[in-house]
């Protein structure tokens, strides 16, 4: 008695299946990750297979039950229905690609779904199957209709306005930035941040931006550069925005202080001259308090008191040499009131008691 035994290496075999499933698995958690779910839809047969995260994305436990066509249109929104079966239709009669959004009822909630599918002939060049993606789009049509709500009074703002992703590539700019910056507002839409900032100002903006996303919030004074090459200063208020809790975009509002910081320059020098110079010179409120506000180096020289002493302090030397004489004060008067110079001789004293003969000039 023989017996034939036929024997078959099946290691590669079984390393491909492993591998298969290895593959299957790896694409069902990208899925689930993306929340992208991918459907076949063979027309003729009327078979559709759902991956995974399709079921899911309908409530449903993976692969518990067989699915057609038909048994995505009660999730439908029922004003929705009829668009969604023409856009079908037109699909696997006439072979025209597939691609819309709808919503969808879920547990009593609407939800949006994003559809997309490609179409597959057959040899005789008639659609024969539909293999397309579905996805839920909730969440970012919500954040859409919420910036749209916002994109209105940003445009019509003058202050200045972009918005850009984590890695500084501009998404939007309102006209205010455009047109500060000499640019179009389509010149602009795509560029890296960097369009706006000169090099040396780069790795500010990159420090800037550092603290911006640690803190969520960050604002200070930034130098701009326009499209022909001059800058200008703004200050700058920054937030990251997030989107569904997460960091998605990083807001930036920036107002032109270039005016500004010319008067504080002007003033800076102002406040050298009067600091430097040998004339005595007091600034003081003759509004409600009567007050020094400021007394330079010279003014501290000629009475013998200290800025500490008298800033913050009542003016009595002044007020008490217009009380003696009621002519200078009815003079003083009229010229605080009409913004007139004053000018007149005074006797004030000296910390140290003794009368100063001194000419008052206020303006």
């Amino acid at each position: 008695t023989y017996v034939l035994e036929v024997f078959e290496d099946v290691t590669e075999k079984n390393k491909k299946e492993d591998s298969h499933k290895k593959l299957i698995g790896q694409l069902d958690q990208a899925q689930k990750v993306a929340g992208i779910g991918s459907w076949e839809w063979n027309i003729e047969e009327d078979e559709v297979l759902w991956s995974d995260e399709t079921y899911r994305l309908f409530g449903l436990k993976p692969q518990s039950l067989p699915v057609k066509y038909r048994t995505f249109l009660p999730y439908v929104h029922p004003d929705d229905r009829k668009r969604v079966m023409n856009l079908v239709s037109n699909s696997a009669n006439k072979g025209i690609p597939l691609e819309y959004e709808t919503r969808i009822i879920l547990k009593n909630k609407e939800f949006i779904y994003y559809v997309k599918a490609d179409v597959i002939k057959n040899k005789e060049g008639k659609p024969a199957r539909l293999v397309g993606t579905i996805q839920d789009i909730t969440e970012r049509k919500k954040t859409e209709e919420e910036l749209a709500q916002y994109k209105f009074i940003i445009e019509q703002s003058t202050q200045e306005v972009a918005f850009a992703d984590l890695e500084g590539n501009l998404m939007f700019v309102n006209d205010a930035w455009a047109k500060n910056h000499g640019y179009s507002k389509e010149e602009m839409v795509g560029k890296h941040l960097s369009i706006s900032h000169d090099k040396t100002e780069v790795k500010v903006i990159e420090e800037f931006n550092k603290i911006l996303m640690k803190k969520g919030k960050n604002s200070g004074e930034i130098i701009h550069k326009r499209k022909d090459g001059s800058v200008y200063n703004t200050l700058m208020n920054n937030f990251v925005l997030n989107v569904a809790g997460k960091p998605k975009y990083l807001v930036g509002m920036a107002v032109d202080i270039t005016e500004r910081k010319k008067v504080e320059e002007n003033n800076k020098r102002l406040s050298d001259i009067i600091e430097k110079t040998f004339e005595p010179i007091a600034l003081i409120d003759f509004g409600k308090t009567n007050i020094l506000n400021y007394v330079n180096p010279a003014w501290e020289k000629m009475f013998g008191y200290s800025a500490k002493e008298v800033i913050g302090k009542k003016v009595g030397l002044l007020l008490e040499a217009l009380e003696l004489d009621p002519q200078l004060r009815i003079k003083f008067r009229l010229a605080i009131k009409t913004g007139k110079i004053f000018s007149a001789e005074m006797h004030w004293k000296h910390k140290d008691g003794k009368l100063i003969n001194v000419e008052v000039v206020s303006v």
